[in-house]
């Protein structure tokens, strides 16, 4: 994924598209081993995870971005987020056109489709790996997708079975990108999607009910 960057031979901002566990996994490998950053402990790397970019946090971004870095080293801002508004893309846009020599942002979207052609011109696009587990995940969220009301129960109960909230935020992951892609997405059930997974990381929440609640609530389809 990272193949010829060095810390000698970089752009200043990347996009990277996939899905976003997969991707910090990948990201921090190549920090620590490539870029000789360290991932924990480094006043001069800032992350910004999110489900939509504000305004207000791309100024912050802006604001870090200027200041001198500690001891004179190269900041790293990682900043993930599912979508971002137009003012928020236009606010870093600045950032982007007016880049500091050192630094080097990442910025992680489901799909590049998510910006706009201003923002992906000043970037350079790098496509996530596609491990199994992302694999399988893109896979059930299409057969969700595709499926009636009785199959989409299914694929909840067998997510559920494992009782693994890592697996279900990738479902959750998945489900967002390949519903937001097709054309007759609504946006209400995505803003579902976005809330069950905001939920999913309390302290106590309940998958069943959660995911469940999606196939409930999924815009209504032929029965399969």
């Amino acid at each position: 994924m990272f193949s010829g960057i060095t810390k000698e031979n970089h752009h200043h901002a990347y996009i990277l598209e996939g899905e976003r566990e997969s991707i910090f996994r990948e990201l921090g490998r190549f920090l620590e081993d490539e870029l000789g950053v360290k991932t924990s402990g480094n006043p001069n790397l800032y992350r910004f995870e999110t489900d939509t970019l504000s305004i207000d946090e791309v100024r912050a971004i802006r604001e870090k971005d200027q200041a001198t870095a500690f001891g004179g080293g190269m900041k790293v801002f990682i900043v993930a987020a599912h979508t971002i508004g137009r003012e928020a893309q236009n606010a870093l846009l600045k950032t982007l056109e007016e880049p500091n020599k050192d630094t080097i942002i990442f910025l992680i979207v489901p799909t590049k489709e998510a910006l706009l052609p201003t923002v992906r011109s000043r970037a350079f696009l790098l496509v996530g790996s596609k491990m199994e587990e992302d694999d399988l995940a893109r896979e059930e969220a299409e057969r969700f997708v595709d499926a009636g009301l009785l199959e989409r129960m299914k694929i909840i109960s067998n997510i559920v079975e494992g009782k693994d909230k890592e697996r279900a935020k990738r479902f959750l992951d998945a489900l967002l990108v390949g519903y937001h892609a097709r054309p007759e997405y609504d946006p209400e059930f995505l803003g579902e999607v976005l809330r069950a997974k905001n939920f999913l990381f309390d302290r106590a929440p309940s998958m069943k009910m959660l995911l469940e609640h999606l196939a409930l609530t999924f815009p209504e389809q032929k029965e399969k």
